[in-house]
């Protein structure tokens, strides 16, 4: 299926859930891998960088993709929990600027960085993704956790700010990986 919602292009095969409720906006293209689940009640901002999803993922309800500013990539087997939300632009609360999309751009001082979600990176419930961020393979953010700061491969961070809370036992993912690659 390849359809147009508010100047947005959307790629996505039969085999990809998008829920009714999802709502799509921006002027860049959004494309969508095999057996990929968008909950319901996500919003999904696209700039001309795109919005870039994977095989294999899933959406948790309620998340919100703001790619407004640079492109989004969640890489296969990426997951998000619901409530999530991940930023690609951050206005300058300190400078002095005035704040928000309704004040003319020349006025406003904003930050934009992509942000990635290698293979098999996940994050929690309620997280928060700021700018710039890599979730490194294999790496998680847990529920509530506030990511300012990339991840690390295999990684485990949590809290706000956050810190580093264990790293995951990659041998063991990197034996289902080797095993899901090889499925006929």
């Amino acid at each position: 299926m390849s359809t147009t919602t508010h100047s947005v292009q959307i790629n996505c095969p039969t085999d990809s859930h998008i829920n009714p409720t999802v709502q799509i906006y921006g002027t860049g293209v959004l494309s969508i891998g095999h057996n990929v689940r968008i909950d319901a009640f996500c919003i999904i901002t696209v700039s001309e960088a795109g919005v870039e999803i994977g095989n294999n993922i899933h959406i948790g309800a309620g998340t919100y993709l703001f790619g407004g500013g640079a492109k989004i990539h969640l890489k296969d087997y990426a997951c998000t929990s619901t409530r999530c939300m991940i930023f690609t632009s951050s206005d300058d609360f300190v400078a002095g600027y005035p704040v928000g999309p309704m004040v003319p751009a020349e006025y406003r001082s904003v930050y934009s960085a992509p942000v990635t979600l290698e293979e098999y990176a996940a994050i929690g419930c309620s997280t928060i993704i700021f700018p710039g961020v890599t979730m490194e393979w294999g790496s998680i953010a847990g529920t509530g956790c506030v990511v300012k700061d990339s991840v690390a491969r295999g990684q485990v961070v949590v809290g706000n700010p956050q810190r580093i809370l264990k790293a995951r036992n990659l041998d063991k993912l990197k034996e289902i990986d080797e095993r899901l690659h090889n499925r006929s």
